[in-house]
């Protein structure tokens, strides 16, 4: 999947990336591997119910080694970018020892999950914290809200609901859009390239999308790329079918505000009036730009084609009346003039 905004790669991203330009990334924003597959004891034996699942995914087996991304994280991202990596506690200090050197500022941020799978044994604390790798330089772009949102924390359930993809599409890891959204938003601009090189099912990509962002993902699974690709065409399907509705529901209410503007300069024949409702259209997609962006080049153009018509009428109406005023013709032909 490839255009303007979106570019969706099945393959190994460790040789991807190396066809990415140099600092042409805004933020890396990923969730790589966790290596917690030699920790597992697998899935859990009940004698109530179906086995309970502790197992983890083959590809977490797989080593990731933190150092070996930093020359390719480095070039392709801008001064002014940043990276958001997911971690765990087993490899935060892997993270700080590669990358610390190399960034002006090493943080993290603590995504806890108020929803854990239980501990079923009742032994040790619940999973319920995930780690976030937090990099950037000086002058790095950073969206500061009030100061109550912008602790290195962020409380959210896990995936569920119709967000929550189900078996056979299942990723064991996936991350919640809210979670990435508060991410996205913090560390990026409208128009800002977002990266992620483990692209698993999308999230990530259907976060930027929905952000107005674009978006580089790289992903080795070709079921999870098929499915990425999926998601977020979906996504695009649906949200031109909201704004198709939305302007023709504008259209509507526009149409008859333009109908009542010209009976009203036909009785009174004044051009305040005219002002008045210009002003009030203009109000209106103040409005609408804050709710949807997407529009705004259809809803200019219509706005703009009322402008027109209304003071091509303005023209004609004060013609005639100025013809009344000075006695050239009569009431009666003006009535019919109009009509």
């Amino acid at each position: 999947m490839q255009d303007e905004k979106i570019k969706l790669i099945h393959g190994d991203s460790f040789k991807e990336i190396k066809k990415i330009p140099d600092n042409s990334i805004d933020l890396i924003l990923t969730d790589p591997p966790y290596n917690l597959g030699m920790y597992s004891t697998g899935n859990i034996k009940m004698s109530w119910r179906k086995d309970f699942n502790n197992d983890v995914a083959k590809w977490d087996k797989l080593e990731f080694n933190p150092k070996e991304w930093l020359t390719e994280f480095k070039r392709i991202l801008k001064p002014s970018g940043n990276i958001f990596a997911f971690t765990s506690y087993n490899l935060i200090g892997k993270w700080h020892e590669a990358f610390d050197p190399e960034f002006d500022t090493f943080q993290f941020m603590v995504w806890h999950k108020t929803n854990p799978a239980p501990k079923i044994r009742r032994a040790g604390f619940l999973n319920s914290c995930e780690l976030v790798i937090c990099l950037w330089d000086k002058g790095h772009t950073w969206n500061f809200a009030k100061q109550n949102e912008m602790h290195n924390f962020i409380q959210t359930p896990i995936c569920m609901g119709n967000e929550r993809l189900k078996k056979p599409f299942h990723h064991p890891t996936q991350k919640p859009l809210k979670v990435l959204q508060h991410i996205i938003r913090l560390a990026s601009n409208e128009g800002d390239v977002v990266f992620d090189p483990f692209m698993g099912v999308g999230s990530t990509g259907l976060a930027s999308v929905a952000l107005n962002r674009k978006f580089i993902g790289i992903e080795l699974d070709p079921e999870y790329c098929k499915i990425a690709e999926a998601r977020i065409e979906a996504w695009e399907l649906n949200k031109q079918e909201k704004l198709n509705n939305m302007n023709k529901e504008l259209k509507k209410n526009w149409e008859k505000e333009f109908n009542q503007l010209s009976i009203e300069h036909r009785k009174i024949g004044v051009a305040h009036e005219l002002a008045v409702r210009i002003q009030h259209l203009n109000i209106e997609k103040r409005r609408l730009k804050k709710r949807h962006t997407q529009s705004l080049k259809e809803i200019n153009e219509y706005i703009k084609n009322c402008e027109r018509e209304l003071a091509k009428r303005e023209n004609e109406y004060n013609k005639v009346w100025n013809l009344i005023n000075n006695n050239f013709i009569s009431k009666e032909e003006v009535k019919k003039k109009n009509n």
